[in-house]
């Protein structure tokens, strides 16, 4: 098998937690760019992007020691190769300021990574998007699985159906959980990612998500996740139950019995999975979610 463990539950680094999706009075959201970053210090995060639509919103004088501003924004539009419509987080961006019109989506995402910039797709379940219209998206590293805002105001936030059949696909997404905080209900500190680096600044955040060295969170939080002999351990906060998911028929609930909780669980594997990532389910129905490893 190709994968022994999993990226960022061995080695060394820290984890930090970060928000890649939330909005400020400079696009649609009903908070200043300075009230969004204090939002985001006073519950701990160690970062975020103030991703306001089609422009980057400037909140690099909010660093501070601990905290870390990254620039980016919110891209949208139409094009074939998505199927229709497509909403898009560019993050680490620099030189590249806006939008610019008239451009195709081909022609956005390489600008994006020419500026050193990451691209993610979001909320497909709300955009109605499904794995097909994202194969050709080999400048994207992976797919919004939770977006909070989507959750509380339609019902839409989770796309992790959307996520697996990408990667049967053989598609290799990473997935995110973001709150794309508009202000205006309670879609704020509900999602994030934790990413495991070797120090706060935006090269190794950047570089960790990148290679998926992070997990993304409503609630739980993973401590460890490994295999050993092909058997797969997981260990984790109090959770009503843990999802070991692979490719089509492969894959594992364990549950708690009513009203207990479970810190841990194993899955032994089969040998013909593809794929695996864990999800980890509060009582409250929040969830963390791991990226996927790959055997072939």
């Amino acid at each position: 098998m190709a994968a022994s463990t999993w990226p960022g539950f061995s080695g060394e680094g820290t984890w930090y937690k970060g928000n890649l999706h939330c909005h400020s009075t400079e696009s649609d959201g009903d908070r200043s760019p300075a009230d969004v970053t204090r939002f985001y210090k006073s519950r701990g995060y160690s970062f975020i992007t103030l991703s306001d639509h089609r422009r980057v919103t400037d909140i690099s004088d909010q660093a501070s020691d601990g905290f870390l501003p990254i620039g980016g924004m919110e891209i949208d539009g139409n094009h074939a190769l998505t199927g229709g419509p497509f909403h898009m987080l560019a993050i680490g961006l620099h030189a590249l300021n806006a939008q610019q019109p008239g451009l195709e989506l081909p022609e956005l995402l390489d600008a994006i990574a020419a500026d050193g910039g990451i691209s993610i797709f979001c909320h497909p379940y709300w955009l109605g998007t499904c794995a097909t219209d994202l194969e050709n998206l080999d400048r994207c590293v992976g797919v919004e699985v939770f977006n909070a805002n989507c959750e509380v105001e339609i019902a839409k936030g989770y796309s992790t159906e959307c996520w697996d059949d990408t990667l049967q696909r053989g598609m290799r997404f990473f997935g995110f959980a973001h709150d794309d905080a508009h202000w205006r209900s309670d879609d704020f500190g509900r999602a994030w990612i934790l990413v495991r680096a070797a120090k706060l600044d935006e090269a190794s955040i950047l570089q960790a998500i990148r290679d998926g060295v992070f997990y993304s969170s409503s609630g739980p939080i993973i401590e460890s996740l490994g295999i050993d002999n092909g058997t797969v351990t997981v260990t984790c906060s109090p959770v009503a139950a843990i999802h070991f998911v692979g490719d089509t028929r492969y894959g594992q609930r364990t549950a708690a019995p009513v009203g207990e909780s479970i810190t841990s669980a194993e899955y032994k594997l089969d040998g013909r999975e593809r794929y695996l990532r864990v999800e980890c389910v509060a009582s409250d129905g929040s969830r963390a979610w791991s990226n996927p490893v790959w055997f072939v």
